[in-house]
């Protein structure tokens, strides 16, 4: 059975034939010709490049949506405040009421386009090199101070010229109705 992403099945990949499967034994099949090690070495080799081109090839297609659904994050400076994203939780917690993001780090150095170095600036550790951590920028978000984050209502107009103000209440807009 063909794989759906190379075109050839494993078995053959490996060992350059097809399978003979306990089936196979019940119907008479034609005799082959002994073939040659070079011949052989080839056929096996250009099964093997086909392959990792189809291999190649689905991986693209597969990329593609993928892609489609993933949010690019920024990029951050030295100095700017992040916060982590932790997936881990205690048992008996439930993760429901856990913070998704925790802590304010400090970007301290960029080491690759998805990798930073991190300090964590709560951290009660005196020497710095226990609170200096490695990340990836997919767990990252940008830290914004309660201030610069403030909800601002500006409030939301409907069809018959009610506006609601923050506090969820309908007033009437100046000038209408």
């Amino acid at each position: 059975m063909d794989q759906s992403s190379t075109g050839v099945s494993p078995f053959e990949l490996v060992y350059g034939r097809l399978a003979v499967l306990p089936t196979d034994g019940c119907f008479p099949w034609p005799e082959e010709a002994p073939e040659t090690y070079e011949h052989f070495k080839e056929r096996v080799e250009s099964l093997r490049t086909a392959a990792r081109a189809k291999c190649m090839e689905a991986q693209g297609k597969q990329k593609r949506p993928y892609d489609k659904g993933r949010k690019q994050r920024g990029s951050f400076r030295v100095g700017d405040l992040v916060l982590l994203r932790r997936v881990l939780r205690r048992v008996g917690r439930s993760a429901k009421f856990l913070p998704r993001y925790v802590g304010t780090w400090d970007r301290v150095q960029k080491l690759s386009d998805i990798t930073y170095k991190l300090s964590h600036l709560e951290s009660g550790h005196r020497r710095k090199r226990d609170r200096i951590f490695r990340f990836s920028v997919a767990q990252l978000k940008r830290y914004r101070s309660p201030m610069e984050s403030a909800w601002r209502c500006s409030g939301t107009s409907d069809r018959n010229g009610r506006e609601a103000d923050c506090n969820g209440r309908d007033k009437e807009v100046r000038g209408q109705r």
